[in-house]
């Protein structure tokens, strides 16, 4: 089990991503976007070749391995208008980058819906087959963020997502279903209707730091197993930090039961979810507050 962070929610540059990962006892982290001396700020994959020449190195001198990359690739802020051979451009030059590090996952979304869509168009299926395709037969896996996407408008969206694009892995964000319309409710979401139904959904917190997801997975929800079942090869769950803002990302490799989560399968094949923080992340919690204040 491994506990990591993505890179750039401790800070842009990545002398202060690797001194931050450093201080809490992390051997890895999700590089996403960064700041090389000398270069501008980029995604990882993004950034000039004298620039991850130089990344490469910090990061091997400091002996911080790169588990995942945070890529952009169709993520909210393309649309299915955006030209696909920009994501193609993307999927290239990720791989090589990937493998010369040694990074077997690479978290990816499936675009924009329109604020109307319920439906995730054939065409989406197509792209993220393919983008899925090119990891999977350069031997890396691409995981899907519930996040402003297609795959993340519902539990059941996230599914189709992985029924229909084989070889593509799950990474879920338990926050992101908070301020993303669960779009297998009626339209409007924006309505009074859909706002009650999302609060009767919403999880209720419990004094001490544990969060009782009864009300946002009931038991037996396609979400709720969802969580367990289809999350590999890492499950994300939140702790609070003052790094950056709320909701930092503890990713537990193969699954949650791990780490700070509390997990159970029923008879019936339904699981339990929630989460406690343990010392550990108390103490990375303590950590990332030290280093903010002398940023």
């Amino acid at each position: 089990m491994h506990l990591m962070g993505i890179g750039d929610e401790a800070g842009g540059g990545l002398d202060f991503q690797i001194k931050a990962a450093k201080e809490l006892g992390w051997k890895f982290i999700e590089m996403r976007g960064v700041e090389v001396p000398g270069f501008a700020k980029a995604n990882f994959h993004e950034i000039p070749a004298a620039a991850f020449d130089l990344a490469v190195a910090k990061l091997q001198a400091s002996g911080i391995g790169v588990y995942c990359f945070g890529s952009t690739i169709m993520n909210w802020a393309k649309t299915v208008e955006t030209p696909f051979d920009v994501t193609l451009g993307e999927v290239r030059r990720a791989i090589p980058r990937m493998q010369r590090l040694g990074t077997k996952f690479v978290r990816i979304m499936s675009f924009k819906p329109t604020d109307a869509d319920a439906v995730t168009p054939p065409v989406v299926f197509e792209r993220v087959r393919e983008v899925t395709k090119m990891f999977t037969d350069a031997g890396l896996t691409p995981v899907h963020e519930n996040c402003m996407n297609y795959g993340g408008m519902s539990s059941a969206h996230a599914l189709e997502m992985l029924e229909k694009c084989p070889g593509l892995k799950r990474v879920f964000d338990i926050a992101n279903p908070i301020f993303n319309a669960d779009r297998q409710l009626s339209a409007p979401w924006n309505s009074a209707k859909f706002s009650h139904e999302r609060a009767q959904r919403t999880p209720r917190c419990r004094a001490g730091g544990s969060s009782d997801w009864d009300g946002f997975y009931p038991t037996g929800s396609p979400a709720r197993n969802l969580a367990l079942r289809s999350l590999r090869p890492f499950a994300v769950i939140p702790f609070r930090s003052s790094l950056s803002g709320p909701g930092r990302r503890v990713c537990t490799q193969r699954g949650s039961k791990r780490a700070g989560s509390q997990a159970g399968q029923a008879e019936d094949g339904s699981y339990s979810f929630g989460f406690r923080p343990t010392p550990q992340m108390s103490q990375t919690a303590s950590a990332t507050r030290r280093m903010s204040h002398q940023k």
